[in-house]
């Protein structure tokens, strides 16, 4: 009996020890965890700010890059349009008034873009007061229509300088709208919505046109 007792007490020991080595082990298996979900968090964070303007707090052009190669060759996206928008006259702007009231009417205009359209979109500072805006799943009318109703926001907006509040005068938008087409390569895309843009530009500006 005093044997048995003996190998109870000695079973019942190495079970304790056992059960401390196994919440060790938990303890240090949910620490990696939280060290590895941290680790992706900032990566993530890191990868946002690659991929952020500074100045408008929208996609920059690498991240535009990326995003169309990725849906032109996937071509998984349905009713994709592609929306090239330009800022009229914007070197008066920044002429008449400076830089940094130039910079905030690029501002103003993302704040406008982000507003109408929305974040599920890909809307991006293509460079200077260009913007191209990725629009997936609406059709080329949805997508003329958003346009147009950030067209007109801009037009009707009185912009004034913060610190004298003079006005800036009006101050309008250009767009042209392409639709993805099967054969279509990212040049082909940009090309026919910039033409689009052009365009617009061309016949009076402060309006949106279609690509043929």
């Amino acid at each position: 009996p005093q044997t048995t007792a003996l190998v109870l007490k000695q079973i019942m020991q190495d079970t304790r020890d056992i059960l401390k080595e196994n919440q060790a082990t938990q303890i240090r298996i949910e620490e990696t965890s939280a060290e590895i979900t941290q680790i992706k968090e900032e990566l993530e964070a890191v990868k946002a700010s690659a991929e952020k303007d500074s100045l408008t707090g929208l996609k920059n052009r690498g991240a535009f890059d990326k995003k169309i190669e990725e849906i032109v060759y996937s071509q998984k996206e349905p009713n994709t349009t592609l929306i090239m928008l330009d800022i009229d006259h914007f070197k008066r702007v920044n002429d008449s008034f400076g830089h940094l009231v130039g910079d905030r009417v690029i501002r103003y205009v993302s704040a406008l873009l982000n507003q109408i359209i929305g974040p599920d979109h890909h809307i991006a500072r293509y460079g200077g007061e260009e913007f191209a805006i990725i629009l997936t799943g609406l059709s080329v009318m949805d997508a003329k229509q958003l346009t147009e109703k950030t067209r007109v926001a801009m037009c009707n907006s009185k912009l004034q300088r913060k610190d004298s509040r003079e006005t800036i005068g009006k101050v309008t938008l250009s767009a042209g709208i392409a639709t993805l087409k099967p054969d279509d390569s990212v040049d082909s895309f940009i090309e026919r919505a910039d033409e689009a843009l052009y365009k617009a530009k061309e016949t009076g500006r402060n309006k949106v046109i279609i690509s043929a």
